[in-house]
């Protein structure tokens, strides 16, 4: 997660390293969820996932861009993060940390794979932590130079990503993570005590407002 401290607009590369982090996690782990059983190795699960979801996929990558403004050459990063993470997860080893780190410690370790009911229960656990994550990213991304037209291109990636993770509503399941974020990340970000301006506060309440408009009265 990106700190507190940090400005709300960092450099595009950056932008795009954190949402490609967050969106491929969330790939992943839908991928596992809606995979009859998860066994090693899991990365043609992954694959197969990400062939049979392509144009999903672009979707999301296309409104990201957009909402970002993210130049062309900055989304090359989601490409190679999709591919380093997919070959990390043809091990037990690489499939125990990728559960670990997107549900941030949630099991015990070292982590057995063997045990389908854990690894389930991290699946889902993880799927929330990288919505979150996205949020965070996409909602950060997007401050200081939005309108309403980008706002609301943050909210249909955020819904179609949930969509991706296997959810039965995606707008409920968008709601839920923006709103946990709301209450959980987003007050660090205006604290008047942190290193960012009142302009960069300001400009993170009007994104806010907006996304608490189209989200939590989405449905």
């Amino acid at each position: 997660m990106t700190e507190p401290s940090q400005r709300f607009t960092p450099s595009p590369l950056a932008t795009a390293l954190e949402v490609a982090s967050s969106l491929w996690g969330v790939i992943v782990l839908g991928a596992l969820r809606q995979a009859d059983r998860v066994s090693v190795p899991a990365g043609p699960i992954v694959t197969g996932f990400v062939a049979g979801h392509g144009d999903e996929i672009e979707r999301v990558k296309s409104l990201i861009r957009y909402a970002l403004a993210l130049p062309e050459d900055a989304m090359v990063a989601f490409d190679d993060a999709g591919r380093g993470l997919t070959e990390s997860l043809d091990d037990a080893q690489g499939l125990a940390t990728n559960l670990a780190i997107s549900s941030r410690a949630r099991g015990p370790w070292p982590l057995d794979v063997g045990d389908e009911a854990l690894v389930g229960r991290l699946i889902l656990h993880g799927l929330r932590c990288r919505l979150y994550g996205l949020v965070e990213a996409l909602v950060l991304g997007v401050a200081g130079g939005h309108d309403d037209e980008r706002i609301s291109a943050v909210h249909e990636a955020l819904t179609e990503a949930a969509a991706l993770a296997g959810e039965s509503d995606p707008a409920e399941a968008t709601r839920r993570s923006y709103e946990a974020w709301s209450v959980a990340g987003l007050s660090e970000y205006l604290n008047p005590s942190g290193d960012a301006t009142e302009q960069a506060r300001a400009d993170l309440r009007d994104v806010a407002d907006r996304l608490d408009a189209l989200i939590l009265t989405d449905g």
